[in-house]
C-alpha cells in the first residue's frame, strides 16, 4: 500500500516499488519516507535514504573549517621571530651551517 503513488528517487532515477534499482539486482519491495525496503535474490534490507538537506550542512561545515580562528595568530607569532637580524651572521661571511 503506497500512498503517494511510491516514487523514490536513487542515484538519480526515479524508481517505484517493482523496480530493479539500475547497477544493482535489488528490487523495490517497500519505499518509505527514509529508506526502501529492497529484495535481493531471496533477502530483502533496508535501504536508507540521505536526507536532502544533509549534503548541503556537509558544505557548510567544510567551508567553516577552511578558516579557522587560531591559524591566523600561529601564522603571525613565528613571522617577527624568523626575520630578527642577527649582528654575528651578518658580520661573517656566508656559509653553510646556518643552512640559508
Amino acid at each position: 500500500h503506497s500512498r503517494r503513488g511510491g516514487v523514490a528517487r536513487i542515484l538519480g532515477y526515479n524508481l517505484r516499488v517493482g523496480q530493479i534499482i539500475p547497477g544493482t539486482r535489488g528490487k523495490i519491495v517497500e519505499i518509505h519516507r527514509d529508506h526502501l525496503v529492497v529484495q535481493v535474490e531471496d533477502a530483502t534490507t533496508a535501504l536508507y535514504l540521505p536526507p536532502p538537506g544533509e549534503a548541503q550542512a556537509k558544505r557548510n561545515e567544510d567551508e567553516d573549517s577552511k578558516e579557522p580562528v587560531e591559524s591566523e595568530d600561529a601564522r603571525e607569532a613565528p613571522t617577527p621571530a624568523a626575520r630578527v637580524p642577527d649582528d654575528k651572521n651578518e658580520a661573517s661571511t656566508d656559509t653553510d651551517e646556518n643552512g640559508g
